[in-house]
């Protein structure tokens, strides 16, 4: 016997799923007003509590191991009923991509708002009313590490995964910060060096670890979607981010995005040798890499 939720058996194939991807976050925005609308989110997340520590308390341990393992319904009874904690609020709609009232998230992000995740291209509203139903577009979750310039606390920007979805991954789809991402973003040696190259960025996270420690930091990637992503990212986090320089902290460096296949956007140019880490996305291989 079927599944509940499985499709009646028919003799003609099922059409497969159309699935149209979302513009990158602040695709839409002149860079001083996604400056501006980044730096009110940031603090309106950090005062929401939305970030490592926060998620894993209004989940606790059970059901934060078991999202760990890409099984949402311990998390999502933990969360049931929660929609006035403004942590549990933002978990539910962002990692979970589950809808929550709109005078939830309203009071979660208590500058920003809907109406500014929306411009932001984070959430779209179905109205205007309080009980309406916001949903996330895109995957947005905290990050925090330590590196040798000291800790960070950044919010990293996706596409959804299938968790959240319910359906398989698009061809063009971004990865988060997963398993790989942070294993070698740990493991990189991250002593002071003149340029860094990453190579197939994707989210962007290894771009901005280099930015603390390179003076120079290029980051490539054969999907400009991805490279809108870590623009974000980078609009988003590098602001927050501060590495010391002769005793003086000084902002994270810029990254510059091109865009094009493996080596072909740094032709011609001086580059470290990377390490990388591969990825699959819809049968099409990924690289995130960073040098040192």
């Amino acid at each position: 016997m079927p599944p509940a939720d499985a499709a009646p058996a028919s003799s003609t194939p099922a059409a497969p799923d159309v699935v149209v991807s979302p513009a990158p976050p602040g695709a839409g925005l002149a860079p001083a007003e996604l400056a501006v609308a980044a730096a009110t989110l940031r603090e309106d997340l950090a005062a929401a509590g939305f970030t490592v520590d926060g998620v894993e308390r209004v989940l606790g341990p059970v059901a934060s191991a078991a999202l760990h393992r890409e099984q949402a319904v311990p998390a999502r009874r933990a969360l049931r009923g929660r929609e006035s904690d403004p942590a549990a609020a933002l978990a539910a709609l962002f990692l979970l991509g589950d809808d929550v009232p709109r005078a939830a998230l309203d009071a979660a992000l208590g500058r920003t708002g809907v109406d500014g995740a929306r411009r932001l291209g984070l959430v779209e509203a179905a109205g205007a009313a309080d009980d309406d139903a916001v949903r996330a577009v895109v995957d947005l979750r905290p990050y925090a590490a330590s590196d040798a310039a000291g800790p960070v606390t950044w919010w990293l920007s996706s596409d959804l995964g299938e968790l959240a979805t319910g359906r398989r991954l698009a061809p063009d789809h971004v990865l988060g910060a997963g398993g790989a991402s942070l294993t070698l973003a740990q493991v990189t040696v991250r002593t002071p060096v003149g340029r860094v190259l990453d190579l197939g960025t994707g989210c962007g996270i290894q771009a901005l670890h280099a930015a603390r420690h390179a003076r120079s930091v290029v980051g490539t990637d054969i999907s400009r979607r991805a490279l809108g992503f870590t623009a974000f990212n980078t609009a988003f986090n590098v602001a927050t981010s501060t590495v010391p320089d002769a005793g003086v902290a000084r902002p994270g460096t810029p990254i510059e995005l091109r865009a094009g296949s493996m080596l072909e956007p740094v032709a011609g140019g001086r580059t470290p040798c990377p390490t990388t880490s591969t990825a699959t996305v819809g049968g099409r291989a990924t690289t995130s890499c960073a040098t040192s």
